[in-house]
């Protein structure tokens, strides 16, 4: 499908990962653009991912499942991403992104990002620490967001001796930060 967008258009739309018009001219030659429909799914969850999706217009919803019970966990606008971890570190998609209404995504598989390596580095050192940088927040974000529960009250721990729920928070703490290991 054509792309219906400039390369300014592009570095405005997304500053964090296209810096300049040069760089975004060489990301717009690996894009392909798609049209999702309300309710169509884009990335699900247990499937294969390996792509980025830049939405440009529309808004998709992030979904998890538990049971039989669906929680949604976010939306994602225009002028940012979706699928950043399959993209950086492809595996399976850990949700469901679904079209919350008629929503026009640029997609770039590892192809791109390999061919952007290739022809543009510079672009894509650009694309990769623009994603960095945005994940890094989310992370904070999510972090923030467990501690603030956790002092709320809303996310309780089981009845379990002191020491138990010092150990989880910190498993839990370590699993954030991609530690391993015992606490020292």
């Amino acid at each position: 499908m054509t792309i219906a967008i400039s390369p300014d258009q592009l570095a405005k739309q997304f500053p964090a990962i296209c810096k300049d018009p040069a760089g975004a001219q060489a990301l717009l030659g690996v894009l392909q653009s798609k049209t999702v429909a309300t309710g169509e799914i884009l990335i699900a969850r247990g499937q294969p991912s390996d792509t980025l999706y830049l939405v440009v217009s529309g808004r998709l919803q992030v979904t998890l499942h538990a049971g039989k019970t669906q929680l949604k966990i976010g939306e994602i606008e225009p002028g940012h991403s979706a699928g950043e971890f399959g993209f950086i570190d492809p595996g399976l998609a850990a949700a469901d992104v679904i079209a919350a209404e008629t929503t026009t995504v640029l997609a770039l598989p590892q192809t791109g990002l390999h061919e952007l390596l290739r022809t543009s580095p510079n672009t894509a050192s650009s694309l990769l620490q623009g994603l960095s940088l945005e994940l890094s927040r989310r992370l904070r974000n999510t972090s923030e967001y467990v501690v603030e529960k956790i002092d709320e009250g809303i996310y309780a721990f089981r009845q379990r001796p002191q020491d138990d729920n010092e150990n989880l928070l910190i498993r839990i703490g370590r699993t954030i930060m991609g530690l391993s290991g015992e606490r020292q």
